[in-house]
């Protein structure tokens, strides 16, 4: 697994931080609190009707961990409202930084 990109972002956290403050969409003190998130596998919609929000990855890890399953470009930072979703079920995003492509 490449960690090189998911360090970019936590060491450019700041810069993010500083966006959405500035556009009014989190306090000053955002630095003090900040919660990076990211959905890599919804479970939602599995066919187990067991009730369970979280499972533990380190197997799946394990196994997989050292295939390399390519780039993904990501193309902007979103924030969002906990438990406030979309029509279609997605989070509803409040606003969103976009990042510059070169």
């Amino acid at each position: 697994m490449k960690y090189c990109k998911i360090i970019f972002v936590i060491e450019n956290t700041d810069t993010i931080i500083d966006a959405f403050a500035n556009a009014g969409f989190a306090g000053r003190d955002a630095k003090l609190h900040l919660k990076l998130h990211v959905t890599l596998m919804n479970t939602t919609y599995r066919r187990d009707e067991r009730k369970s929000n979280t499972f533990d990855a380190r197997e799946i890890h394990k196994e997989f961990g050292g295939k390399d399953w390519g780039e993904y470009l990501i193309r902007e930072a979103q924030i969002s409202k906990r438990f406030w979703y979309d029509a279609d079920g997605y989070f509803h995003c409040c606003g969103s930084l976009p990042f510059h492509i070169k």
